[in-house]
Formats: C-alpha cells, sequence, structure tokens
C-alpha cells in the first residue's frame, strides 16, 4: 500500500463524493466532523488534512472508508492504493457487494411545438448514468413521436420501470401539453396520468414530472396540479413536481443531480436534496458565465416532493427485481 495520499486519490474522492449526502456519509465513515463549504474540492481537501493529522495510519482509513462507500469501484480503488501487489487484509463489511437491483428508467418528452431540447437533455441523463456500468442501469428515451398517452401505454405495458420522467409544458391551470396523434397539443390533467398507471400491477417507484407549474401549490388560486392529483390517488409514493416556471436547464441539473445519489443507494429523500444542491451548483455556473443575462434566480426552491411516510426510506433496493436487457430499450442498457 502506498504510504501518502496521492493527488489522484483526492481526484477519486473529488469525483465520486460530489454531493453534500456524499460528504456527510464520508466523513461519518471517517469519524471526522464535516466542515461544510459550497466548494467540494476544498471540503476534500481539508477531510484528508484532517485524517492525516488526527490518524496514525491515514492511508488505510481513507482506502478502508472508500471500499465501503464505493465498492462499485473496488478495482479502482486497488489500483490508487497500490494493492495488485501486495496481500491486504480488508475487513468483510468493506468487500463489495453484489450489484444491487437495476434501476429502470423511463424518460418521456412532450413536445409539441419541438422547443424542449430533448435531446441535450438525453445526453446529460445518458452521461450521469456513466459510471454505472454493466447491467445496473436500463434507460428507455423514446423519440417523441407518437401520442404522448400511447406512449405511456406501450412502454409501461413493457416492463416493470422504476422511475418515470415525464418532461412537458405546464400551464398555470394545472395542465401538462401532451401531444395527441397528430402531433398537436392536447391538454391533460395529473387524474389521467394517474388513470394510466393505475392499469399496471408494477408501477414505478418515482415519478419526476419536469413540467412548469405541475406542482403549483395549491393556495396559488386553488388549483390541484398534475403531481398533487397523481399523489393525491395513492398510485405513487413518491412525486416531484416544479411549483412554477424553471428553466429547462435548471430541470436537467435537477434530474441528473437526484437520479446520480440513487444509483449510489441514496434514499429518495436525499436524492431530492442532491437534486436541488445541483440546480445550486449549475445557476451558480451560469451566472459566473452569463451574469446578469440569467434571469432564472434561486430555482432550487422550485422542486416540491410528494411522499408518503412509507416511502421516505425508499432506495435502489427497493426496486422492482426484474431486470431489463440493453438490446430491448430504445437508448441503451448500462
Amino acid at each position: 500500500m502506498i504510504k501518502d495520499i496521492t493527488n489522484d486519490i483526492k481526484s477519486f474522492l473529488t469525483d465520486k463524493f460530489r454531493s453534500s449526502p456524499d460528504i456527510d456519509n464520508l466523513c461519518r465513515e471517517l469519524g471526522i466532523k464535516n466542515v461544510y463549504t459550497d466548494n467540494y474540492t476544498e471540503q476534500i481537501t481539508d477531510i484528508v488534512k484532517c485524517i492525516e493529522t488526527n490518524y496514525p495510519k491515514p492511508v488505510e482509513k481513507v482506502y478502508h472508508a472508500i471500499k465501503k462507500l464505493r465498492p462499485k469501484f473496488y478495482e479502482e480503488i486497488d489500483v490508487l492504493f497500490e494493492i495488485e501487489s501486495e496481500k491486504v487484509s480488508i475487513p468483510e463489511d468493506t468487500k463489495p457487494e453484489p450489484l444491487v437491483k437495476q434501476v429502470k428508467i423511463l424518460s418521456i418528452t412532450a413536445s409539441p411545438d419541438s422547443s424542449i431540447m430533448y435531446e441535450r437533455e438525453q445526453t446529460v441523463l445518458l452521461d450521469s448514468f456513466a459510471p454505472y456500468t454493466g447491467e445496473g442501469v436500463a434507460v428507455d428515451m423514446p423519440d417523441p413521436v407518437s401520442s404522448t398517452l400511447t406512449e405511456l401505454d406501450k412502454f409501461l405495458g413493457k416492463y416493470p420501470y422504476d422511475i418515470l420522467i415525464i418532461s412537458a409544458h405546464g400551464t398555470k391551470e394545472g395542465k401538462l401539453m401532451f401531444e395527441d396523434e397528430e402531433g398537436n397539443e392536447v391538454a391533460v390533467a395529473g387524474s389521467q396520468i394517474a388513470e394510466k398507471l393505475q392499469k399496471f400491477p408494477k408501477r414505478p417507484s418515482v415519478v419526476i414530472f419536469s413540467a412548469c407549474h405541475s406542482a403549483r401549490r395549491d393556495d396559488d388560486a386553488g388549483l390541484l396540479t398534475p403531481a398533487r392529483e397523481l399523489y393525491d390517488t395513492g398510485a405513487i409514493g413518491c412525486v416531484i413536481g416544479m411549483r412554477k416556471e424553471i428553466s429547462q436547464l435548471a430541470s436537467i441539473d435537477f434530474n441528473k443531480g437526484f437520479i446520480g445519489p440513487l444509483l449510489e443507494g441514496s434514499t429518495v429523500v436525499d436524492a431530492f436534496v442532491n437534486g436541488k444542491q445541483a440546480i445550486r451548483e449549475g445557476e451558480g455556473r451560469r451566472l459566473q458565465d452569463m451574469g446578469n443575462k440569467w434571469k432564472f434566480i434561486n430555482e432550487d426552491a422550485i422542486p416540491q416532493l410528494f411522499i408518503r411516510p412509507e416511502s421516505e426510506t425508499l432506495a435502489r433496493t427497493d426496486f422492482h427485481d426484474e431486470t431489463i436487457g440493453k438490446e430491448k430499450t430504445d437508448i441503451g442498457g448500462f
């Protein structure tokens, strides 16, 4: 084993522990107190300094902690710590467990006027799945070429997806703008989506409405929104919507920040917090790059989570047992 914590190890920590819940878990495993900042790279540097100062064997301490928290990168970690040529005793609880249930994601886009950048959204989401190779993730992202409700029927009837993402325009009247068979706009209520989902005995555990006004507060004109309507039916334990107008870039940031931690094993609640943090970080980058030209501020307050008490601990281990081969998905399996 190497004698010092190298820059490559620090880079690994920065890359693999990139959210507040990740940092909290790392500090907890290391037995140190977290110091919160807005810069995760600085936090990792401070954590390494703390370990090097307070522990007689800092390298082993970090090694065992990240082996336990990131077992999927077992071989990469061994290379970083130069373990391959040595026999190192590894505690049983740090050995990698078999990959838990495959995460099956269906992302449906309704864009009658072609203004939603669905290709960009697809690319960003697929990039967020890149570290999870093998059969850990299956993604269906069909192009919006037919009736949106028909696509929901078609795909939900094929496989038991765990996460459903619906990207569409939302109206202040509490409707989503879907496409009909001719590609024209049609206003759809949350109750209509609930009716579709209730047909299937194995439904998604999580539904995300990437749509403006999809979770508008009840005290705003007293309207029921798609997210609230779906949640009230009891068909889905976890529903996420947007309180008001949200930029598509922020919506993409949220989806990426939310799904990544779920793949790592976080609960839905922790993943939701991370999704909001991803919006804050993305907003910071856009303000830095564009200055006053970027008009959307404090968008991290827009996502709203509706979750039943029994779903608050929902995590990957609770998803459906079935798997989908990558040859059967519209845009690959990972």
